[in-house]
């Protein structure tokens, strides 16, 4: 069932809806995630026409050749990574923590786990998967 989800940064400049039947979050301790974040990213997966700013716009930084991170340019929070090139540019990973509500949706999947370095696991049952299954992962779905 499609449900449209709202979210904003800690400053409220920067808001959007997100409509998705998805229920399932995924964490992932990258280098990068980590290092936008400060801890491990979780989010909420969407494609970009699912994604709607309704106020501010995010400022956005190309942290790869296929991918930008996007956050509020007036309280730092981290909104989303997006990715940019391959057969799923525009796939959006938006930061769980700035959903209005997390009512209903739970862990499924963990990427880079072993990028943790044992500092944090998650909790629950969910697949789990190292830097290099994760690459083999989406690299073979085009990404």
């Amino acid at each position: 069932m499609m449900t449209e989800r709202s979210g904003r940064c800690l400053c409220g400049a920067v808001r959007y809806t997100v409509t998705t039947d998805k229920t399932g979050l995924c964490g992932c301790s990258c280098e990068q995630c980590r290092r936008h974040t400060g801890s491990l990213l979780v989010s909420l997966d969407a494609p970009a026409e699912a994604v709607r700013f309704t106020a501010g716009e995010p400022a956005v930084y190309t942290s790869s050749s296929w991918a930008e991170r996007g956050f509020c340019r007036d309280c730092g929070s981290t909104l989303f990574y997006r990715v940019t090139a391959g057969k799923i540019a525009g796939h959006t990973a938006l930061a769980a923590g700035t959903l209005d509500s997390l009512e209903g949706l739970h862990v499924e999947e963990e990427v880079f786990a072993d990028g943790a370095q044992g500092a944090y696991l998650l909790a629950g049952d969910h697949e789990r998967l190292t830097g290099e299954e994760t690459m083999a992962k989406y690299s073979s779905a085009g990404a």
